[in-house]
């Protein structure tokens, strides 16, 4: 179960998304994660004995489509008005604020006794409960860049793969993040690619069949929804979806 948990934890992370539960039902294990939007979206995975990889493969696919239809919110151009009005008028209150306090006369001070000079202190340096540092933790991060070290042992395990073996670029992102236990970007595999002089296969491309494009959209849209495609329409994708031989 713990592996499962980090296997979705994983994917959630390399699809865009935060993590906010996890629980099982059913003999699966459950997780609600939040788009850059706001909206939440239940996932799962089996905890069967046996591994699930064309499950896990459907769930990335429903994870990454999720996000894409549901991308941070775009501020109107009133909104960008009145924060660059806001910008630029908190320096002028400054400056207001800065001459009030050079020109304001201090009232009479009474005579203060004469004692003797108290020999000056250097100041003592900040508690650590008074020193905020910025830790970078997977909700801030939640895809890192790698070192060259870890590059360069991604590159090696890229070499040794058979990438015809791999239905999609998700599949091969997602066995990636969890082969290293740490989200790999689309980026630095792409770059691996790049360096190896790998070839991906044929089948990774889009499909370009007109039917097989619209039934994706629509099954996409119907989950986007919290409803489940009907069979009929699954069927018009298995095409796309079938692994390679």
């Amino acid at each position: 179960m713990h592996k499962r948990t980090r296997d979705i934890t994983t994917m959630a992370e390399v699809a865009g998304l935060v993590l906010l539960r996890t629980y099982s039902s059913k003999a699966r294990l459950c997780a609600d994660a939040r788009a850059p939007n706001g909206v939440e979206m239940t996932f799962s995975l089996s905890t069967g004995t046996r591994s699930d990889v064309r499950g896990d493969l459907n769930e990335q696919a429903k994870m990454k489509r999720f996000a894409r239809l549901n991308p941070a919110p775009v501020p109107s151009p009133t909104e960008i008005a009145a924060r660059a009005i806001e910008r630029a008028a908190k320096p002028s209150v400054e400056v207001i604020r800065k001459r009030t306090r050079v020109t304001a006369v201090p009232a009479p001070l009474a005579a203060a006794p004469i004692t003797a000079p108290v020999a000056s202190q250097p100041p003592s340096p900040p508690s650590l409960s008074t020193m905020t540092t910025k830790i970078d933790t997977p909700a801030n991060n939640p895809v890192r860049d790698f070192t060259p070290a870890e590059f360069y042992r991604l590159c090696e395990w890229l070499k040794a793969q058979d990438l015809k073996l791999l239905p999609s670029f998700d599949a091969l992102v997602l066995v990636a993040s969890q082969k290293f236990g740490q989200p790999v970007s689309e980026a630095t595999l792409k770059e691996a690619i790049t360096v190896t002089e790998r070839v991906e296969p044929e089948h990774w491309s889009p499909p370009t069949d007109p039917t097989v494009i619209l039934a994706d959209a629509l099954a996409t849209f119907m989950r986007s929804l919290g409803v489940e495609p009907p069979k009929t329409l699954m069927t018009l994708l298995q095409p796309a979806l079938a692994e390679p031989a």
